[in-house]
């Protein structure tokens, strides 16, 4: 596809399944601040997409599966604050993504299954305060992080088995007398690996 840019019209509020799978020339997408739904593997495999700027999109509560997994040089997204849900492996293979901020999405409560695995180049990840399921290998491989930040999180409640395998050089931050260590525990990090900071 030699498709390289798409404005949606102000007034669009969904993108459909698949709608822009493979687009391999695609480098920008404008998104419309109405969007509600981004569809399953919507934009997998743009292998060109750089940037993902959704902060505008405040009705948008949910990205879907495979949504942009593969988009290989994806390197920045940016979240809105209204998202409830990271699907499974919405972002799974973004393999030169930097920056994934998810700490101003204060509704978020779920990250799915896969949702990040193979973002080895993710440095830091700060989880947002609400969020309360973390699906297994949710963050698998993301070998790149020295940091997985849940201070402000107090309201985890699951954590999927493997959600954090090879990330051997990530130290977890929790808050003291939490819960987030025990279930942290329970899916496979090290106990030597997490700071307890009160």
């Amino acid at each position: 596809s030699s498709l390289q840019q798409v404005n949606f019209p102000e007034n669009l509020i969904s993108i459909g399944e698949s709608a822009f799978e493979s687009c391999s020339s695609l480098q920008q997408v404008n998104f419309p601040k109405n969007l509600t739904t981004i569809g399953i593997r919507a934009f997998q495999n743009c292998s060109d997409l750089k940037q993902v700027d959704l902060s505008t999109c405040t009705a948008l509560t949910k990205i879907g599966e495979r949504a942009f997994s593969m988009c290989s040089k994806l390197e920045k997204v940016e979240f809105p604050k209204n998202l409830t849900v990271i699907e499974k492996e919405a972002f799974s293979y973004c393999r030169n993504l930097t920056q994934a901020v998810l700490v101003g999405c204060t509704a978020l409560s779920e990250i799915g299954v896969n949702a990040f695995n193979s973002c080895q180049n993710l440095t830091y990840v700060t989880m947002p305060e609400n969020l309360s399921i973390i699906g297994h290998n949710a963050f698998s491989s993301c070998s790149g992080v020295s940091v997985f930040d849940f201070y402000r999180c107090t309201a985890i409640t699951a954590i999927g088995h493997d959600a954090f395998s090879s990330c051997d050089s990530a130290e977890f931050k929790v808050k003291y007398m939490t819960t987030v260590k025990d279930k942290l525990i329970a899916a496979g990090v090290a106990a030597g690996k997490i700071v307890e900071i009160y």
